[in-house]
């Protein structure tokens, strides 16, 4: 089933493709099998991107003057 669909099915993808196909099995059974026999889906979605700061980069003035005083709490 995994090399069917090109090798991206993950663990819970390949669970529904086993309960659909009438064959009882556990999630966390197909994620142990898989772990074991090294398959892993596919990731998509954005990646983590990290931001390093830079002391010696320009900072952006506050043009518009913010005074965060507040006069009483709520």
């Amino acid at each position: 089933m995994y090399e069917g669909n090109r090798s991206v099915y993950g663990a819970r993808k390949t669970w529904k493709q086993f309960n659909l196909e009438s064959i009882p099995v556990g999630r966390w059974s197909v994620k142990s099998i898989m772990r074991e026999l090294g398959l892993k889906g596919v990731k998509r979605g954005r990646s983590c991107k990290i931001t390093i700061f830079d002391e010696v980069a320009d900072k952006t003035l506050d043009l518009v003057n913010h005074e965060l005083v507040v006069s009483k709490p709520d």
